[in-house]
């Protein structure tokens, strides 16, 4: 399970069977792959994750898993 987390500006990832923390990525900044007034986060059936910004930036970033 993703949690997009605007205060910290992280996705937190969690164990959906447990509610456990199992890592989470991101930070603070306006680069690739950092994140900026995190607002929305969704995902595909390919496991890509999509998170959308406000503010500024106002960009969607698209994050493939690697294996």
């Amino acid at each position: 399970m993703f949690v997009a987390d605007g205060t910290n500006n992280t996705v937190w990832i969690y164990n959906r069977n447990d509610g456990t923390p199992a890592g989470s990525f991101g930070g603070n900044g306006r680069y690739a792959g950092q994140l900026h007034w995190i607002d929305a986060i969704a995902t595909d059936s390919k496991g890509n994750i999509y998170t959308g910004e406000v503010e500024d930036g106002k960009r969607i970033q698209k994050f493939m898993p690697v294996n």
